[in-house]
């Protein structure tokens, strides 16, 4: 129990530091420090086995969330010392105590089990993030701090009301103490008795999946999303899957309870509604982006309904969600990452602006193309087998309309993003179809060296999606699959089968 309240505090701790600290270079070794120590802690309490308390806990869904998040955080961080120090989009005073106060939240919201904890931890998300997207005080970023802080503090508002829902649904079960009623073991239990008003319940989720959704990033409730992407600084951005798949927990935390009260094909529904609509949504509105960290907001949102869907779908789906969680968190931040290093290089992150770059990011250039391959489901990264598990689950259900829909809109978005990053990488002047401001932007080229903070560690990510993609380590499949389980308890027996066919399907020596 020690260790994981440490965990917990640790990233605050650093934060309260950070914010004394005169120098800039002190604030940037507490904040690459505490992402190390906060690394390598997690392993530990993750590899420990232990589940701790009903308050400060975990599950297995939670564990993995938790290892992903701090394992990606970590290059994160790094990218960031480059950003902080360059000064010249940064008010480097406030980014290191937001980023550990973020850090600190996203914590807290996975090592709880208690729903009012965990709502508090999202609010405080909220907070910590809000001034980093107006880093760069600029007319755009405050606008688009604004959006992010009213749409979110609704979204958070009804999810809030949405747990006080689910504890009148299920008001009728005795609980040993009050604190227990919004506790997710005792929720749990009381909604296998029996004794639990459906009405309540359904509408319990459905103002949660809104709430949560709108943290998440699920269409219609994204629209704070494309903004807040494109105005944070690159580093911080970087993290942000690891935000929506906070969010999701608690929707599939509520979702598990209705999964107990016999309620689970109402939830499935609803997930498979806002999936699709979400990915349709980054489809129509991917194409032609003039802003290249707009377009990875919207393949967030894609892939942030494919993983809904996915849960609705269940069986394979749920396990297949599961792996694009973490596959999408690594490559995105991959991207994010080589996002930052175009802007450093260019001053801009408008797609008109960036020329030259095969020869002024030669690096930069090849991971952003693989970048984007990986994140459109292309083998051998592991986003592909992810996707094919979620379509091939809509297959299997019957659902054929509903996938060949999605697989066209998969398709488009392909097509859109692959379109951006190539014209990015291999174009040589401007076009005549691009806004031009300044006449003398089409001599001169705003042009710095690409820095080892940022390729360094999109490389250890680009790393990492392969050998997600190649050959998948037996613990680790072990861990995700159990964490499948999770989302949807009936799909247990479906899921297990799967995951011992595709442990005997690898190769001599990928287990270990």
């Amino acid at each position: 129990m020690i260790l994981l309240e440490l965990l917990i505090a640790l990233p605050f701790l650093g934060a309260l530091l950070s914010m004394f600290l005169p120098k800039l270079q002190g604030k940037l070794v507490v904040l690459v420090s505490v992402a190390a120590c906060h690394a390598v802690l997690t392993l530990v309490i993750v590899t420990s086995g232990d589940r701790y308390g009903e308050v400060f806990g975990t599950d297995d869904l939670g564990r993995l969330l938790l290892l992903l998040t701090s394992l990606v955080n970590l290059p994160c961080s790094l990218a960031a010392v480059d950003y902080v120090r360059s000064g010249r989009r940064a008010k480097s005073d406030s980014y290191v105590p937001c980023h550990l106060a973020f850090l600190g939240a996203l914590t807290m919201a996975l090592c709880t089990l208690h729903l009012g904890v965990f709502w508090v931890a999202i609010e405080a998300t909220t907070l910590a993030t809000a001034p980093l997207i107006y880093n760069h005080r600029s007319r755009e970023s405050l606008e688009a701090t604004w959006k992010y802080l009213v749409l979110c503090s609704v979204g958070i508002a009804l999810a809030l009301l949405g747990t006080f829902c689910m504890a009148i649904a299920l008001s009728g079960a005795k609980y040993p103490t009050p604190w227990d009623v919004l506790a997710l073991p005792d929720m749990l239990a009381a909604a296998k008795s029996g004794n639990v008003d459906l009405q309540w319940l359904r509408v319990a989720f459905i103002l949660t999946l809104i709430g949560y959704g709108t943290k998440m990033g699920l269409a219609p409730m994204h629209s704070w999303m494309p903004d807040a992407y494109c105005e944070s600084p690159s580093p911080a951005a970087a993290a942000s899957s690891l935000l929506s798949n906070t969010a999701f927990l608690g929707i599939l935390r509520m979702m598990r309870i209705c999964d107990a009260a016999g309620e689970s094909d109402f939830a499935r529904q609803a997930l498979v509604i806002l999936g699709l609509l979400s990915v349709l949504t980054a489809a129509i509105f991917l194409h032609g982006q003039k802003d290249f960290k707009r377009m990875l907001a919207y393949s967030s949102l894609e892939n942030m309904g494919l993983i809904a869907l996915g849960v609705g779908l269940g069986s394979m789906g749920a396990y297949g969600a599961a792996w694009l969680m973490v596959n999408h968190s690594v490559v995105k931040a991959m991207l994010f990452i080589c996002a930052g290093s175009f802007v450093r290089t260019y001053d801009s992150h408008a797609v008109a602006d960036v020329r030259h770059a095969r020869t002024l990011a030669p690096v930069t250039s090849v991971l952003w193309i693989l970048g984007v391959l990986a994140i459109s489901g292309m083998p051998p990264f592991g986003v592909f087998p992810a996707k094919m598990m979620i379509l091939i689950s809509g297959i299997q259900s019957g659902r054929y309309l509903l996938i060949c829909v999605l697989i066209l809109s998969l398709s488009w978005i392909f097509l859109g993003m692959s379109r951006t990053a190539l014209s990015m990488v291999f174009r040589m002047e401007r076009t005549d179809s691009d806004p031009v401001e300044d006449e003398a932007a089409n001599v001169s080229v705003p042009h710095r060296d690409e820095s080892p903070w940022y390729l360094i560690p999109a490389m250890c990510l680009a790393g990492a999606s392969i050998v997600l993609g190649l050959a998948v380590p037996q613990r680790a499949a072990d861990n995700v699959a159990a964490a499948a389980e999770l989302t949807l308890e009936s799909s247990v027996s479906s899921i297990v089968p799967l995951v011992e066919r595709t442990q005997e399907a690898m190769p001599p020596g990928h287990s270990e």
